[in-house]
């Protein structure tokens, strides 16, 4: 009597055992994927960092060419104030000398309108 009791077990025991098998199976299938998926955002992952990496470099290159331009800058100010104060003294030397030389030729008019031609012709080069 115990015969039926032991293939009902036995039978049991088997679809636990097919249960089980499949169980595993799903697991290690859902493992596999889970496995690609984390292996494939890992890839990305080293890619943009790789990438970010490449445009922090860039921009580390970028501040270092701005702060040299930075620290230029007092002496190119400085060298503009003295080319427009340079300008300023020749432009005032070439008045100065325009109006002596036209209250010296008041007797004819051509000669101030040569004069003015020839100053305005003086300042259009220096520029």
């Amino acid at each position: 009597m115990e015969l039926p009791a032991t293939r009902d077990d036995a039978a049991h025991a088997i679809k636990l055992l097919r249960e089980t098998k499949s169980e595993k199976m799903h697991l290690e299938s859902r493992l596999s994927k889970l496995m690609e998926k984390c292996a494939l955002e890992a890839s990305h992952s080293r890619q943009k960092q790789s990438d970010l990496q490449e445009q922090l470099a860039a921009l580390k290159q970028r501040s270092r060419n701005l702060q040299k331009r930075c620290n230029r800058m007092p002496d190119i100010k400085a060298k503009a104030i003295k080319r427009a104060k340079d300008y300023a003294n020749k432009e005032t030397e070439l008045t100065n000398y325009f109006i002596k030389e036209c209250t010296v030729l008041k007797q004819e008019s051509w000669h101030a309108h040569w004069l003015l031609l020839l100053f305005k012709g003086i300042c259009w080069q220096s520029d």
